[in-house]
């Protein structure tokens, strides 16, 4: 587990969006999913649902 991993997640918890993180962070919506995925692979825990998915 890195720390730029939970430093994403928490921006993307905290602005509900990965859009809304990319803009804060300053990088690519690409570069916070490849970091939460590789999270969530490392926890074995689904750290987000897709609203899609949701319903």
């Amino acid at each position: 587990m890195e720390l730029t991993q939970l430093r994403y997640f928490y921006c993307v918890y905290r602005g509900r969006s990965i859009r809304s993180a990319s803009s804060e962070l300053n990088v690519t919506q690409q570069a916070i999913s490849r970091q939460i995925k590789n999270l969530e692979e490392e926890l074995g825990v689904e750290l987000f649902m897709n609203e899609k998915t949701a319903e």
